[in-house]
């Protein structure tokens, strides 16, 4: 099935453009500068204040790396509905929208596209035991506190995200 994006201007204007995600380096289908689409970044927190990681699959880019689900908004699909999906597809796990918090935005810019980068916060309990890896996406998955995590950043097994000690921050403070 193609995967196709909305594009947007970096004010989350809708172009009218939208590309096919697989054939992002032909002149149809790349981001020009300034072209934006949305990727969304969910972070799930249970009752005991761990974080819900995965780690990604081998054949991924940057594979057995841990993370929080990652992935983008589909063309006409909202940012919080992204981010509902792609933990289900991912992990199998089915997040009450209503749980959902949009932390914040910023813009990410990488070789060959720019993205909008949404990063949601859902409280909620998940059971490590329901939880099911997507093979092609995911490798393991546990919960981990924010402690942990900026440990498996400093080691380079998590990936670096521009925003993580501030969204630790907040969070500690709530």
């Amino acid at each position: 099935m193609e995967e196709l994006w909305d594009v947007y201007d970096r004010y989350r204007n809708k172009t009218g453009k939208i590309v096919n995600r697989s054939k992002i380096c032909d002149d149809v289908n790349k981001l020009n500068e300034h072209e934006y689409h949305i990727v969304v970044h969910v972070w799930v927190k249970n009752f005991e204040g761990k974080w819900l990681i995965s780690k990604r699959a081998v054949n991924k880019t940057h594979p057995n790396m841990w993370e929080p689900t990652r992935g983008s908004a589909l063309s006409s699909e909202e940012s919080r509905s992204a981010a509902t999906r792609e933990v289900l597809e991912e992990l199998g796990v089915t997040l009450p929208p209503s749980k959902g918090t949009h932390w914040g935005s910023y813009l990410r810019h990488i070789e060959d596209r720019s993205e909008i980068s949404d990063i949601w916060v859902f409280k909620c309990d998940v059971d490590i035991k329901t939880v099911v890896c997507n093979p092609k996406e995911t490798s393991d998955a546990r919960f981990a506190t924010s402690d942990e995590i900026e440990k498996l950043v400093a080691e380079n097994k998590f990936i670096k995200l521009p925003y993580i000690e501030d969204l630790f921050l907040s969070e500690k403070s709530i």
